[in-house]
């Protein structure tokens, strides 16, 4: 029964693959500026580097678009390989949460949690430049 799943369940990455990559890779190049990518990310993108990063997310379940698109977004945000750096295992371990059953609401959560930190680092800097302003300070 286990082998079954595993053949539905890499059909169905594999019709994913071939259904999202071609539209990511319109949609990627065509995103606004400030849309947030680590650099290097938007250079390699590349159908084979998007089907790598679609199947790094079918390993945690992500096998809907919905899902798959948000761990693109986590991976163009953070760089293809955030998964093994030491600097984002706070994802990595969001995604792993196994009190959360559903593998959309994990990646759901990461995603929250980065706009949130990156909200969050935002307004920090803002704070810092209107304090460095006020007291005529320079960085």
């Amino acid at each position: 029964m286990r082998v079954l799943a595993d053949a539905v369940t890499r059909a169905r990455v594999a019709v994913l693959i071939e259904q999202l990559v071609p539209q990511l890779l319109v949609e990627v190049p065509a995103a606004p500026a400030e849309w947030p990518t680590t650099p290097g990310t938007a250079e390699t993108l590349e159908a084979d580097t998007l089907t790598r990063c679609i199947e790094a997310g079918s390993r945690h379940g992500l096998t809907m678009e919905a899902g798959a698109r948000l761990y693109v977004a986590l991976a163009l945000a953070h760089g293809w390989d955030f998964e093994a750096r030491p600097d984002t295992a706070w994802l990595r371990q969001l995604l792993e949460d196994e009190d959360v059953f559903d593998p959309l609401e994990r990646v759901r959560r990461a995603h929250a949690e980065w706009v949130r930190r990156r909200a969050l680092a935002g307004e920090n800097q803002r704070r810092e430049a209107e304090f460095l302003a006020r007291y005529g300070m320079t960085e």
